[in-house]
């Protein structure tokens, strides 16, 4: 299977592409807004990098969008960039599917050797080109899954983000209140994106929003699973719930 490079992350820029639009009410305004205002000199690559930016995070060239609602509910840039993180991967399949298969669970301090990188790919796509070996690597170290450190990538110290999680539940699975197989929530992978490492850790968490009534019930009986959330995803977030 042929597999393209993936285009570079633009991880500030897209964190001011996001901030910026909460100003916009049209979208083709802001648009023109991130062409002119990127910081890179020429004007084809502000083109092509805006473009990225908004095949990402503006989907469907509207302005109604996950991250830019986070962003004015919330004002808080920690929570916007693991919403932010949960979109890129949402769109980019290469990275996804690395986080997914071979990152999220792995403790703090793992050494990443390069050859996993190549395996991934092998496994695939059917080869490891070094550009693309590369632009994943790029990709996982702006998105902070990744740190450098003697010349050597490892698995930096998380800490997931408990509201992130909430929130990305009501999002998708809870545009209105409704009963949630745990099951069906641990086959979305977006768990996964936000560094939580186990089903057990899903589980602390619902507890936890259970039993600060951010949750109506978290019911376990003989092979049932399942969550009934209180609220809708809209006022979830404009009543800035957190946990």
């Amino acid at each position: 299977m042929k597999v393209s490079v993936p285009f570079e992350p633009l991880w500030k820029e897209s964190l001011f592409a996001v901030k910026n639009s909460i100003r916009y009410e049209i979208f083709e305004n802001f648009r023109c807004f991130l062409y002119q205002n990127l910081p890179q000199n020429s004007e084809r690559t502000r083109y092509k990098n805006g473009n990225a930016i908004l095949y990402r995070f503006f989907p469907g060239r509207t302005l109604d969008q996950l991250s830019p609602k986070i962003w004015r509910a919330y004002g808080d840039e920690i929570l916007l960039q693991e919403i932010m993180r949960f979109e890129f991967l949402n769109r980019e399949k290469l990275p996804s599917l690395f986080v997914q298969k071979e990152l999220y669970s792995l403790p703090a301090g793992t050494q990443i050797p390069k050859k996993i990188f190549e395996q991934y790919l092998v496994d695939q796509y059917g080869e490891a080109k070094p550009k693309i070996v590369s632009r994943l690597v790029q990709i996982l170290h702006a998105l902070e899954y990744l740190t450098y450190k003697d010349r050597a990538d490892f698995v930096p110290p998380s800490n997931p983000n408990r509201t992130a999680f909430l929130v990305l539940l009501h999002y998708l699975f809870s545009q209105t209140p409704q009963t949630i197989s745990l099951n069906d929530i641990v086959s979305d992978p977006f768990w996964k994106y936000l560094r939580i490492m186990n089903v057990q850790a899903i589980r602390q968490i619902l507890r936890e929003a259970t039993a600060g009534a951010i949750i109506s019930k978290y019911v376990v009986a003989d092979q049932l699973e399942q969550i009934t959330t209180k609220y809708p995803f809209c006022e979830f977030i404009e009543r800035k719930i957190i946990l």
